[in-house]
């Protein structure tokens, strides 16, 4: 689509935490970063949680925006967090911002519906919450990778969170 000179464009991309997803992801930003990404509904498996952390970094320009939209589902969207806490830790990467009443409509239809239906309802696993990054500065492909696998690799070593983000 064309409006205003702006390209919007899309196509598949498979994210990996690996010398493999920054060949290609350097192919994509050959030209320049993308000033927007747009995820949904893309934070259920935790075993992919890096390899998405890692994508977004190097795809996105400095002051670019990631807009995630999903529900919590459990732990699922609170270990996405806590791994860019971990990525944060040292040299910030990211600005993270949870949004959870982002539209006056959904909050109604969210509270109208726990009201009706009480615990027949489970908001954390439909009612979609943002959450935010802009990048703070430049994706460093050795030490920020090697944060995400670290932390990953502790994740795995969690029996806790082996289990079913539901």
């Amino acid at each position: 689509a064309m409006q205003s000179g702006n390209v919007v464009r899309s196509q598949p991309l498979q994210w990996k935490d690996d010398d493999d997803g920054a060949r290609e992801c350097a192919h994509l930003t050959r030209r320049r970063h993308f000033q927007l990404c747009l995820v949904s509904d893309c934070l259920y498996f935790q075993k992919f949680h890096g390899a998405l952390a890692a994508t977004i970094g190097r795809l996105l320009e400095i002051n670019g925006v990631c807009v995630l939209c999903q529900p919590p589902r459990g732990n699922s969207l609170r270990n996405f967090i806590a791994l860019l806490d971990y990525i944060n830790d040292e040299k910030p990467l990211f600005d993270v911002r949870l949004l959870k009443d982002y539209n006056e409509d959904v909050t109604k239809i969210r509270k109208r519906l726990e009201e009706e239906q009480g615990s027949k309802i489970a908001p954390d696993k439909i009612f979609p919450v943002m959450l935010i990054l802009r990048k703070k500065r430049p994706y460093i492909e050795r030490e920020d990778t090697m944060r995400v696998v670290k932390h990953m690799n502790a994740r795995s070593q969690n029996k806790d969170e082996k289990h079913s983000p539901t």
